[in-house]
């Protein structure tokens, strides 16, 4: 989920769920005047498998540019199943990233007042100069999920972006670096490793968020400890 005020003092909170219906990942939003005032029974649709038009939408993450919601999310892609079992299989237990069935990509939509917004497609990190110079997958071949975004004093974006090589690393991704002019492409500058990975058990690193304090940064993540458990810390760091 991802919560954040609005620009017209509204708190909304964008929330990724499985739809009791037809057991696809959705996203929906919830509005309140209070963070404790939340009412899960007012949901409200926000973007479905259908509307992005792939298997699945989950993990929103919303960042305000100007006066425009930009709001990116994990979707899942259409892919050929290689069986009818397998097809009817895709959604059976609610969860089809973890299934083999499909890949985790990034996707992004606008909106003007944080409340309708439009699907303008995939933004995930292109990572062709890996694929040049290896054969396999790389280690971010299947999942490639942005983050986080933050500005670059120079000029562009920067994001963080989680990645993993197959479905079998679902929930163990560690942590890329991506960089963009313009919010539609995003070029990843770590095709060949990731930039962030914990030293204990899985490495993962994952769901980087930063947010900017007065002089400072802080990095919120999930990190892999040593027992192969995962917990929350958070990095401050001095800007330049």
């Amino acid at each position: 989920a991802c919560l954040n005020r609005g620009l017209d003092g509204v708190w909304r909170l964008y929330i990724g769920h499985v739809d009791e219906q037809d057991r696809r990942w959705r996203v929906s939003l919830l509005e309140a005047e209070e963070p404790d005032r939340f009412d899960a029974s007012n949901a409200i649709p926000l973007l479905t498998a259908q509307e992005v038009g792939g298997e699945g939408v989950q993990s929103p993450n919303l960042f305000i540019i100007g006066r425009t919601y930009f709001l990116t999310a994990s979707y899942a892609t259409k892919e050929v199943a290689p069986t009818p079992e397998a097809e009817a299989h895709k959604h059976a237990d609610g969860d089809i990233y973890r299934t083999g069935l499909t890949r985790s990509r990034s996707g992004a939509a606008i909106s003007g007042d944080g409340k309708h917004f439009q699907w303008i497609g995939d933004i995930s990190p292109i990572s062709q100069y890996a694929a040049l110079r290896h054969e396999g997958p790389g280690w971010d071949s299947y999942c490639r999920r942005i983050s986080s975004i933050t500005p670059v004093n120079q000029g562009g974006f920067l994001a963080f972006y989680d990645g993993g090589a197959s479905f079998e690393e679902n929930s163990e991704e560690r942590t890329g670096l991506a960089t963009s002019f313009d919010l539609r492409t995003f070029y990843s500058i770590t095709p060949e490793v990731p930039a962030l990975a914990s030293p204990h058990a899985s490495q993962c690193l994952r769901y980087v968020d930063v947010v900017p304090v007065g002089h400072e940064l802080f990095y919120y993540y999930e990190i892999a400890r040593e027992d192969g458990a995962h917990e929350l810390r958070v990095s401050v760091v001095e800007r330049d």
